[in-house]
């Protein structure tokens, strides 16, 4: 949803049209330098607990982008890196917690389906970009949103919460689902241990 509407939020809130792509590298490069940080939080202070601190923390600075003005481009930038960074962590650490639960399937079941569990989050993840688009445009419409037209008041407030609010609640359910995720760094080296052991007796 944020991706689908930051164009018009620079077009039709800041009037800053060609200011997009730079927002948006500038993003990206934020969310770059910090995923070296996921390692050594994750050891420091579990998987899922940085997972759920990222989620939190990203979703707050990205609500803050809604209260910046017309003229605090800087702010919505500062915003913007401080998201992105602190959400960075949990990026590279969804796909090592989808692998622990393939290894907590086949610790539990003694059945390994590793490329169902990832070939599922794959899905979920395309399925999320065009059901995001598809609310986004939902969202525009009812607003009242007319493209290449002077905006109405709440044309620009549902753009603006398309950048910020919405976006910002959505990363921060993500730290309500991981409450159900029981892999703590004790059970995945409990479980390494034991399927290590079975698979030597298998050779």
């Amino acid at each position: 949803m944020q991706n689908a509407a930051i164009a018009y939020y620079f077009k039709y809130y800041l009037g800053r049209e060609n200011n997009v792509q730079l927002f948006n590298v500038i993003g990206t490069v934020a969310l770059i330098v910090a995923l070296p940080l996921s390692k050594p939080l994750a050891k420091r202070f579990g998987n899922k607990n940085v997972f759920i601190g990222s989620s939190l923390i990203s979703g707050v600075f990205f609500m803050l982008i809604y209260i910046a003005g017309v003229n605090d481009l800087t702010t919505i930038y500062i915003f913007n890196i401080l998201g992105k960074m602190a959400y960075a962590p949990a990026v590279p650490l969804l796909w090592t917690m989808i692998a622990d639960s393939a290894d907590y399937g086949e610790w539990t079941t003694g059945r390994r389906a590793t490329g169902l569990y990832f070939s599922a989050a794959v899905f979920a993840q395309k399925a999320g970009w065009g059901i995001g688009a598809a609310i986004a445009g939902w969202i525009l419409a009812v607003s009242g949103f007319v493209a290449n037209a002077v905006q109405n008041n709440t044309a620009i407030t549902g753009i603006k919460l398309l950048v910020s609010v919405i976006p910002g609640i959505l990363y921060m359910s993500c730290a309500l689902f991981m409450i159900f995720y029981k892999i703590d760094s004790k059970t995945t080296a409990l479980m390494k241990q034991d399927l290590d052991a079975r698979r030597a007796k298998q050779q």
